[in-house]
């Protein structure tokens, strides 16, 4: 198979994936993409990079933490989306330790008994991501690296319906925070950088103070865990020599999702 066939054949599989369809991982390649920036020499130790990063959740897999009376076990449905920026501070083209700071929103719904269902939205919040990632190993153009990450926001819950009414929503808020560890091994075709990895995550979801709900929850909380811990992702960068990198990834397993990134090195 010749490198544009192989391309495309990558490509289709990740966009099907997407329309089919934890945390970004990113390509372990990142530290060396790009290898210069457009003002720091290539021979200083440390490199700066800012740029845009998009992640959209299609569907995730969360059960209940604990039972109750009427509630079920596993949510309907889940969906969020993340706009943020983010700030990168590269160390020697071997390892990265970044901030992501941006908007971030979630829905879902969760079906109590045969004839009750909830579904909670939430308004755009102030979210943020602390990380590291490091190239562990290097085969010629093979990259294998480790990335480790927390994430957390407490948007407020700006709408509540039970089949389908709104019902007053008050001070509820949810709280979402995650960490993740992930593997993953990269291989670089010229400006062509596909991967593949694992990664393990620890999610905890809480909806509090749902006094208008107290009902179907008797402690005004709804409180989820991430259903599966391992996921699978991969995804390809583009780069270019100098200044500019890009990257697309899709997630599958934990959860159905795709995340969109674009950095720029000074």
């Amino acid at each position: 198979m010749n490198i544009r066939n192989f391309t495309a054949t990558v490509a289709a599989m990740t966009l099907a994936t997407i329309s089919a369809l934890s945390l970004y991982n990113g390509n372990p390649s990142s530290p060396e993409l790009p290898e210069d920036g457009f003002l720091i020499p290539k021979e200083c130790w440390l490199g700066i990079k800012t740029g845009y990063q998009g992640d959209y959740v299609f569907s995730r897999s969360m059960i209940a933490r604990a039972a109750n009376s009427t509630a079920s076990h596993q949510i309907n449905s889940f969906s969020s989306y993340m706009n943020s920026g983010t700030l990168t501070f590269n160390f020697a083209n071997r390892a990265e330790f970044y901030g992501v700071l941006g908007s971030y929103k979630l829905k879902l719904s969760q079906r109590l008994d045969e004839n009750n269902q909830v579904h909670l939205s939430s308004d755009p919040y102030i979210s943020g991501i602390l990380g590291l990632r490091a190239i562990l190993a290097t085969w010629g153009d093979t990259h294998l690296g480790a990335d480790v990450k927390g994430f957390i926001s407490y948007p407020e819950i700006d709408s509540i319906q039970v089949n389908g009414s709104s019902v007053p929503s008050g001070s509820a808020k949810f709280s979402d925070r995650e960490w993740q560890i992930g593997a993953s091994l990269s291989h670089q075709v010229f400006c062509f950088v596909p991967y593949i990895g694992l990664t393990y995550t620890h999610a905890r979801l809480k909806a509090t103070k749902l006094s208008s709900l107290k009902t179907f929850y008797p402690k005004e909380e709804l409180r989820l865990n991430n259903k599966y811990s391992f996921g699978f992702v991969f995804g390809f960068g583009l780069t270019a020599d100098t200044g500019f990198s890009c990257n697309l990834e899709a997630r599958i397993i934990q959860e159905a999702a795709a995340t969109a990134s674009v950095d720029f090195r000074f």
